[in-house]
């Protein structure tokens, strides 16, 4: 596993999505730090209130989530000059081809998966994140 995927954050308001998640990534690299928040606003928080050096490299984003969505996260970090301090893999049940164009707009958001995770979107990211 790389390492730069030392660290994740998943951000998805379905906890069962985010155990699973935790599941696959840890199987891949047991050592793995995987944090999990609900919504946007906590991953706002999370920003606001931590030193960015303890931040993890890697987010994955839902869209949907209740009281900040994965797009309004974006234009908040977009406006507030975060660029080029997290990279972002969304994952999301939409397949609306708006939802993809208004999220790889974002330099930061490197990829745009259908839910669920697995294998092959995981070596995938590996190797996006590695570039």
């Amino acid at each position: 596993m790389s390492e730069k995927l030392k660290h994740v954050l998943l951000v998805d308001d379905d906890e069962a999505n985010n155990f699973y998640n935790t599941i696959i990534l840890k199987q891949h690299n047991p050592s793995i730090k995987v944090e999990s928040l609900l919504n946007g606003e906590e991953l706002i928080s999370y920003m606001t209130n931590s030193d960015n050096k303890k931040w993890p490299i890697t987010v994955f984003l839902d869209l949907n989530m209740h009281i900040i969505n994965g797009t309004e996260f974006l234009e908040w970090y977009h406006k507030n000059g975060h660029q080029g301090k997290l990279k972002i893999i969304i994952f999301s049940a939409s397949l609306l081809p708006q939802d993809l164009d208004r999220c790889m707009k974002y330099e930061d958001v490197l990829r745009y998966f259908e839910k669920p995770i697995d294998d092959s979107k995981l070596n995938e990211i590996m190797s996006l994140i590695n570039a």
